[in-house]
């Protein structure tokens, strides 16, 4: 079933092309992996597909329904972004900033409920951040915060979660829990994910899907064995990728 759909998407920034007619469907219970190089206009079709940014043209659907930009209360409580910056402003608590996710769910003048709480601690307990709740935010290290920051997406308990390089920033145990908790969210859960990623061996491991945007346009669309071939990653990187096999799973090295 398909939860979140682009059509058609065009933008221009500065009078550059960024996106030029990109279509997308992202299906329950599947990771899709988006790649690409620098510029070519991922971090920008996150942003259109999250509602925070209207394209010049096209448009996305939510359950079939237009998506809002800014997204409504309704859309919020369906669909989650995790931005790219792990920038955090305000001085409150972990589990302050973790609430903020429930914020759709609730009435201007409803206090937390039971089901509010359970959802951000099973947010903190699943981002493997809820050692940190009394901690300010603001004075974590990169890779704490984007746990914390991933945790407040999990508390919206999202149908469709826009991830934009979740594992950034992460040692490689929380890289592995990371995308190991994409994976459980979608099929576990039936949640569509997708994420941006620039690390080919996470996407051939744990993506159903890979999607590859070069030069503004869908170069590629499909799953990860068959998507990520030397002749198509030579032509979008630049570089010679070869892919190989390390106790049955597939490892890309640059030569």
């Amino acid at each position: 079933m398909t939860l979140l759909q682009a059509h058609d998407i065009h933008l221009a920034l500065d009078g550059r092309t960024i996106l030029d007619g990109v279509s997308l469907a992202l299906r329950a219970g599947e990771v899709c992996g988006l790649i690409g190089p620098n510029g070519a206009g991922k971090s920008s079709l996150m942003r259109i597909l999250a509602g925070l940014r209207p394209p010049d043209r096209g448009g996305v659907t939510l359950g079939g329904q237009p998506l809002p930009c800014p997204p409504d209360r309704a859309s919020a409580r369906r669909l989650a972004y995790l931005a790219q910056e792990r920038d955090i402003h305000w001085p409150l608590t972990v589990a302050h900033v973790v609430a903020l996710g429930r914020l759709p769910h609730q009435g201007p003048f409803r206090a937390d409920g039971d089901a509010d709480r359970d959802a951000v601690e099973r947010a903190m307990v699943d981002a493997d951040c809820a050692h940190l709740r009394d901690r300010v935010a603001t004075t974590l290290s990169g890779g704490e915060r984007a746990r914390v920051l991933l945790a407040r997406a999990l508390a919206t308990a999202p149908d469709v979660l826009l991830a934009d390089e979740p594992a950034a920033s992460l040692d490689p145990l929380h890289q592995v829990q990371v995308m190991s908790l994409l994976r459980r969210l979608a099929h576990g859960k039936g949640s569509a994910v997708l994420a941006v990623l620039h690390d080919l061996n996470a996407a051939a491991q744990w993506c159903d899907r890979v999607v590859v945007l070069y030069d503004g346009r869908v170069a590629a669309d499909g799953a990860a064995q068959a998507v990520l071939e030397p002749g198509l990653l030579r032509t979008i990187y630049g570089v010679d990728i070869i892919p190989g096999s390390v106790g049955g799973r597939p490892v890309f090295v640059t030569r």
